[in-house]
């Protein structure tokens, strides 16, 4: 009977649905109950008639906003109306290899990347017409960026014109990687996920247009969070039992907008494709910061995939907010412009930027012994093994990133930002404690002190002082009034050998300077098993983490 490929489709859509709706059937939001921080559904004609305030206010009530009917305001892929794929072929690639799962392959206990391997679209339609089906196929981040598609996302996100910005005054070494901001997902019915969150503290949009989804969504995690409750650990991720949950089905049409730090489960109900994207929302920047923290120390144990350079677009959203500061004098039209956020909001972005290099830190290459230009602070921090792709990193930047915070008590003079920022601290610190108590015992590392910096920046305002950082991995940076200045390097005494050698040369050898470059991934072939960290699934595969 387990040779029967038909029986064993249908044992995995059961099993795998009961072993992911337990902690959900378990507890289910009552029907018509409504609760504070529960899923908000509107139709379609509400959200569009809504302001952008009032869009932003609502994504800041609530940890997902449900979108019921088509848009004809904003349509997505608007020709295809089938699985017509001379329709599709207008927008995908059909002959571009991604990553798929397949669900029925065998995979290790712990191990369910195992599944893997790659196809392009033009396999997974001859999969999707097989009179009985063997298979159920999941393919993941179909590439759309520089395709004609745009996102209706443009009335909420924080920073949406800072994509390409290279921000003259700042000249940043640190690469965005766009690949994150757009995509598209298939699936075949039966396709299923584990409870996880997206990575790297993106907001997320989703738009069915074939199929449905039946998308779970933990609505009390951040109420419990900020609480100190509901903590996740390294060992088994996110503690599904001790959060209510909520399910909403997706429709051909209706949008979802979730917040960063959500935990969900999706359920492909029927043959599926969305189109999505992620976003920073300046209404959602305290939900960006729990959530990046949370990856921080628990990596793959609670999201099933990274983009470890998205986060430095925080940083170009705190620039641009410091140069609407900076005009914020001479032209009352300034915060309109620079869509300002509050000062709360405000607060919790900055203190995302100052604790991103321990967040999200790792030199761009491993030194080599003899390098006699690399510090020990560097040595340390790549040999430290944070989860994070070792091929990003914002070090680079980060005394351009302690220049934009110096700069704050010259262009913020209102108490209300002081005293902001002082509650997000308050919450912040004993939050990163309780994050690193979760962490495995060896990963010691991962654990930081986060940077108090409302005393510091208040007392810089009041008495015109200047603000001295202690040195980190980069180098010691002394900041005075939006000015760096860099101590004169120690240069360890070098052996006699090396010494002879170094006469040979002719001239004097220039200073090595560490360029930072995204990590390239080695294409890999059908079949094969895939890297766990660079596996994704958007809501749709297995999770990694258990």
């Amino acid at each position: 009977m387990w040779k029967d490929e038909k029986f064993k489709l249908l044992q995995y859509k059961v099993q795998s649905f009961m072993k992911s709706s337990v902690p959900i059937l378990r507890d289910l939001l009552p029907e018509g109950g409504e609760f504070a921080w529960c899923i908000l559904t509107l139709t379609r004609g509400e959200w569009n008639a809504r302001s952008r305030s009032e869009k932003l206010s609502i994504l800041a009530q609530h940890p997902a906003v449900h979108v019921i009917g088509k848009d004809g305001q904003w349509p997505i892929m608007p020709e295809v109306k089938s699985w017509d794929p001379e329709m599709l072929g207008l927008y995908l690639d059909p002959f571009h290899w991604r990553q798929t799962h397949d669900m029925l392959q065998q995979a290790r206990k712990d191990w369910p990347n195992d599944r893997i391997g790659e196809m392009d679209l033009v396999s997974l339609y001859g999969a999707m017409n097989k009179p009985e089906r063997t298979s159920i196929f999941n393919m993941l981040d179909i590439p759309l960026l520089g395709s004609r598609i745009a996102l209706p996302v443009s009335s909420v996100e924080a920073g949406g014109s800072l994509h390409h910005s290279g921000q003259r005054e700042h000249h940043w070494a640190s690469a965005v990687h766009l690949e994150a901001l757009m995509w598209a997902l298939v699936a075949l019915a039966g396709a299923v996920s584990e409870s996880h969150m997206d990575a790297s503290g993106f907001a997320t949009f989703v738009r069915i247009v074939l199929g449905e989804k039946l998308w779970c969504i933990a609505f009390d995690c951040k109420a419990k969070q900020l609480k100190m409750e509901a903590i996740p650990d390294a060992s088994r991720g996110w503690k599904d039992e001790e959060m209510r949950w909520q399910g909403i089905l997706l429709k051909e049409g209706d949008d979802l907008y979730m917040a960063p730090g959500t935990p969900h489960y999706v359920f492909t109900t029927k043959d599926s494709l969305c189109v999505g994207g992620h976003f920073y929302c300046k209404a959602l920047f305290s939900d960006t910061l729990r959530a990046i923290t949370l990856e921080h120390f628990m990596g793959m144990s609670l999201t099933n995939i990274q983009h470890s350079s998205s986060p430095f677009l925080c940083v170009k959203i705190l620039a641009s907010y410091c140069e609407a500061l900076r005009y914020r004098p001479d032209n009352e039209h300034i915060a309109k412009l620079g869509d300002f956020p509050t000062w709360r909001e405000l607060a919790h972005l900055v203190t995302l930027v100052a604790n991103l290099n321990n967040l999200i830190s790792q030199p761009a290459a491993k030194p080599k012994d003899d390098d006699d230009e690399v510090t020990e602070e560097e040595r340390i921090l790549w040999e430290s093994d944070i989860w994070q792709n070792n091929g990003f990193t914002f070090w680079a930047d980060r005394p351009k990133m302690l220049k934009l915070i110096a700069q704050l008590p010259r262009l913020i003079h209102e108490d209300e930002f002081y005293d902001a920022l002082q509650e997000v601290e308050d919450w912040y610190f004993p939050f990163v404690k309780a994050c690193g108590d979760n962490v495995y015992e060896d990963e010691h590392r991962r654990r930081f002190v986060p940077k108090l910096l409302a005393a510091r920046l208040r007392e810089s305002r009041d008495n015109n002082t200047k603000i001295t950082f202690p040195p980190e991995h980069a180098a010691a940076v002394n900041i005075e009034h939006g000015k760096i200045q860099k101590p004169p390097r120690k240069v360890a005494q070098k052996p006699a050998a090396k010494k002879a050698a170094g006469k040979k040369a002719a001239g004097k050898k220039p200073a090595k300077v560490i360029v930072v470059k995204p990590a390239v991934e080695r294409p890999q072939r059908k079949g094969r098993s895939a890297r766990r960290e660079s596996s994704s699934d958007k809501g749709e595969g297995p999770s990694t983490g258990n």
